[in-house]
């Protein structure tokens, strides 16, 4: 049997803990060695002064883990955002065991794969879904130094200066075989993790966003099955009953980028998750499926939040820039159901959509606040390797050849960090940041006169803190979103303990 050793920075993560239950099912060892990025994530942007002197240190702890825990294996899972700081820490694992093997996926290296491959540190990528790939490569680790399998499904390898692709496979359609998460695999090294229980009922998403990693994963996989899959209602409410005797969370955050999409499924899910399991939940909506009955199974089950992507109050940039058909009589229709049940909303909003100026801002403006969501969540755009929003930028000349390669490097900016807005812009974006986030602290009438008079020119605030979060926070208490803000604050202090615990 072989050990492996996984190195994941910031949050949990729910596709390392199905990598780890899986490969255990099958006799191998698992070890997590985790960074917190301590400060680092968009929501807790806040600075990171306490232990910026320790970084340096704090890292040499952390690899000296992934040495001692002797692995045959070591594996990354990285998103484009943590890519750079993945590839840095396994080019210091490789200075200290050149011999060891390293292995990338998750979403950044399935969308880049030639790129990921190329990087001396890597020496293999999974591209795609990887329990049954890993595993034949877990198993094949006896002989890798000797004669490797160079023909693994869903896999890329590098011998002797030659690459070997491989195919994917076809993707897995019966998930209740699956075992569940290894959620221990992070609780233990941050037990407040435990204050929300992070659940996916399938995978897969109904829609092809241009801006969203599932408008290129639809295509990696087309002609390879079903590409949305759901578990049984059964088999999830398995999940929650035992993790709840074992946890008592006292929130669940259902994960599925869709939720609300299979009324019958839904049905039967709220009458068993409210006789079964009985705890809060928070999941991700979409309005052109919020029906009245939608709304009314989620209220019967327990939900008390959802999240919604609006992105543009404009039709015609959703429609023909990032590809949703949901219209605005749709949102609104969706907001009212939401409202009368007590469910409260968060809406994404997208800043920095290609047509879209200071006069679409506005109009976004002046709809947010008839429709008075709960919170708003304001994202600069952000491009990601291979999706459709990439050729969107490239055919209006909005991206250079230089730009796409630092993107698919992973060295372009993300959300809150400027994103892939332009520089004279940003100005614009920044000052409808802090009218939109504040919006529902607002009267529809003074967001009328800030409109009328332009005065949003005037509130272009830098600090995240103060334009984005504070808004949120001084909302929370009327939001159901408390439990959220806990369990927000408690994975924080969670982190400042365990840098502290390290470091002694």
């Amino acid at each position: 049997m072989s050990n492996i050793t996984f190195v994941y920075s910031g949050f949990e993560s729910l596709g390392v803990e199905y990598l780890s239950s899986y490969l255990r099912s099958f006799g191998h060892s698992v070890s997590l060695v985790f960074d917190p990025q301590l400060f680092k994530d968009d929501f807790s942007n806040i600075g990171n002064s306490v232990f910026a002197d320790r970084t340096s240190r704090l890292k040499d702890i952390l690899i000296s883990e992934v040495i001692d825990s002797e692995p045959d294996l070591v594996a990354f899972s990285a998103v484009t955002d943590q890519y750079r700081w993945a590839l840095d820490f396994a080019k210091d694992i490789k200075e200290k065991r050149e011999d060891l093997p390293v292995i990338f996926g998750g979403i950044h290296p399935t969308s880049v794969p030639d790129i990921v491959i190329k990087n001396p540190e890597v020496d293999i990528v999974c591209v795609g879904e990887g329990e049954e790939a890993f595993l034949e490569l877990v198993n094949s680790l006896d002989d890798y130094k000797k004669k490797r399998n160079l023909t693994i499904k869903n896999l890329w390898f590098k011998k002797d200066g030659q690459i070997y692709k491989n195919p994917v496979r076809d993707l897995n359609q019966e998930l209740d075989r699956l075992p569940f998460p290894d959620k221990d695999l992070f609780y233990d090294k941050l037990p407040a993790f435990k204050l929300q229980y992070n659940l996916l009922t399938g995978r897969g998403c109904p829609y092809r966003c241009s801006y969203c990693c599932n408008n290129f994963l639809y295509k990696t996989y087309k002609d390879r099955g079903r590409y949305l899959r759901r578990r049984g209602v059964a088999n999830v409410i398995e999940e929650l009953r035992s993790a709840k005797q074992k946890y008592k969370f006292p929130l669940v955050f259902i994960r599925d980028e869709v939720f609300i999409y299979d009324i019958k499924w839904l049905r039967e899910f709220a009458k068993e998750y409210r006789k079964e399991i009985n705890i809060p939940f928070k999941c991700f909506a979409h309005p052109s499926v919020s029906s009245a009955e939608v709304v009314y199974e989620l209220k019967e089950a327990g939900c008390i939040y959802v999240s919604m992507g609006i992105q543009s109050a404009n039709e015609q940039s959703r429609k023909s820039v990032l590809f949703r058909t949901d219209t605005n009589a749709q949102i609104e229709s969706a907001m009212a159901l939401f409202h009368k049940a007590g469910i409260k909303v968060n809406i994404d909003h997208i800043a920095g959509i290609p047509g879209e100026g200071e006069k679409e801002m506005a109009e976004a403006a002046g709809f947010y606040s008839k429709i008075r969501p709960d919170v708003v969540t304001y994202f600069w755009l952000t491009l990601y390797p291979r999706t459709e929003m990439v050729d969107i930028f490239k055919a209006r000349r909005l991206a250079t050849e230089d730009e796409i390669t630092k993107i698919e490097e992973g060295l372009g900016s993300s959300d809150f960090m400027g994103g892939s807005v332009s520089a004279e812009k940003k100005k614009t974006f920044l000052e409808f940041r802090s009218l939109l986030c504040y919006i529902p602290l607002l009267p529809e009438f003074i967001v009328k006169i800030i409109l009328k008079y332009k005065l949003y020119r005037f509130m272009a605030i830098k600090s995240i803190f103060l334009s984005s979060l504070l808004p949120r926070l001084l909302l929370a208490p009327f939001n159901n979103d408390i439990r959220a803000w806990v369990a927000e604050i408690g994975y924080n202090i969670g982190k400042i303990k365990y840098v502290k615990n390290k470091l002694r």
